[in-house]
């Protein structure tokens, strides 16, 4: 089961994790959910694709909330929404082509990531080269995510 993840700012890496609701509760529950991130003063949630609905995003744009996720917001919550995360297909095509080319197979080409989606207004040009130089590290193996794949 996916669950929405929230996390607010922590004393000692700048956040710490708030919480998780399942993706999988009703529109009334989800929005307990929501306001109990509001009442524990987080200010930014990446909301999964599988808890992305309208209804969801519009509710945490009411309370104020800024979004981050990995499908395009709904029109009624781009105002709180900062940007989406995607993967660039097309750039991890391009970096493989010549061995798809040649016949090789058996490699894997890691896509890269980019942000989509931007609200100008709440990621500034500096920032975004921040995350997008995130992103690259990220991809790289350069930050580590605590997963173990």
């Amino acid at each position: 089961m996916r669950v929405l993840q929230w996390w607010i700012p922590g004393p000692r890496l700048g956040r710490q994790r708030a919480g998780a609701g399942p993706a999988d509760a009703p529109e009334g529950e989800a929005n307990a959910y929501a306001d109990a991130l509001k009442d524990r003063l987080v200010q930014v949630a990446y909301i999964y694709p599988s808890v992305q609905i309208p209804s969801q995003t519009n509710y945490m744009a009411s309370l104020g909330m800024w979004m981050i996720g990995e499908e395009h917001p709904p029109e009624e919550a781009r105002a709180n929404w900062i940007a989406t995360i995607q993967p660039d297909w097309i750039a991890a095509v391009q970096s493989a082509w010549s061995d798809i080319i040649a016949g090789n197979g058996g490699t894997s080409y890691p896509s890269p990531l980019t942000l989509t989606d931007i609200n100008s207004d709440l990621l500034s040009e500096g920032r975004q080269r921040l995350a997008q130089k995130m992103l690259e590290d990220l991809l790289a193996g350069r930050v580590g995510t605590g997963v173990q794949p």
